[in-house]
């Protein structure tokens, strides 16, 4: 069914106020190309409370839940294109409905590569200033997103110092006490020790090699 623009605006250049406030209360049952017509009408008859309350409508509508993978790609994108960091988009996601992340999954573990080679760099005895020219000439890697990527070691290394002690300290004294009272540590509890110890090197290893400590 075909519409007039011009009729429309007419229209509402007659309309009463009231009307018209009537009508914007239900933005939903209009076309998207009628809304600034409306808009603008409201605005000339000193009603700009109706008219922004289109305009978070259209926000609104702009940013619908993206349904297609193909959709959530482009969402994504955008997202990383603005610098948004990808926790937040995923808890957006998250808070949409949306479970499959998509490049997102992709793009972390595109960061979790470049951290390794990174790390491994800085054990070869790399300089920040030849890691830096090594990711831009081989993964074109730019300086600024190789700060994000070194925050995000030093943090991950924190995490992993923080699992490390709380494992060691608990199992530690636990084993410690069943000493005291004559019984043996368990193979299992003497496993996870291990573990522990193996992620607090590998925390202060990856927050040296963040260039941040």
């Amino acid at each position: 069914m075909s519409f007039n623009i011009d009729a429309i605006e007419n229209y509402y250049k007659e309309a009463p106020t009231l009307e018209l406030l009537e009508i914007a209360m239900a933005p939903a049952a209009l076309r998207k190309e009628i809304i600034p017509v409306l808009q603008r009408e409201l605005l000339d008859r000193n009603e700009p409370e109706a008219a922004l309350a289109l305009s978070e409508f259209l926000v609104q509508q702009n940013e619908a839940k993206p349904e297609t993978p193909e959709q959530i790609d482009v969402y994504i994108q955008k997202r990383l294109d603005s610098g948004d960091p990808i926790e937040n988009i995923r808890i957006d996601l998250k808070e949409k409905g949306v479970t499959s992340f998509g490049i997102l999954e992709q793009n972390e573990v595109k960061q979790e590569a470049i951290i390794d080679y990174v790390s491994t760099l800085k054990e070869q005895g790399a300089t920040n200033t030849e890691i830096k020219e090594k990711l831009a000439t081989n993964l074109d890697i730019k300086p600024e997103e190789l700060e994000v990527l070194q925050a995000k070691m030093y943090k991950k290394g924190t995490v992993n110092l923080v699992i490390g002690y709380s494992i060691v300290i608990l199992l530690g004294g636990l084993g410690l006490v069943s000493l005291m009272v004559g019984r043996g540590m368990s193979i299992s509890s003497i496993l996870l020790i291990g573990v522990g110890l193996w992620r607090i090197i590998e925390g202060y290893k990856l927050r040296k090699n963040s260039g941040q400590v």
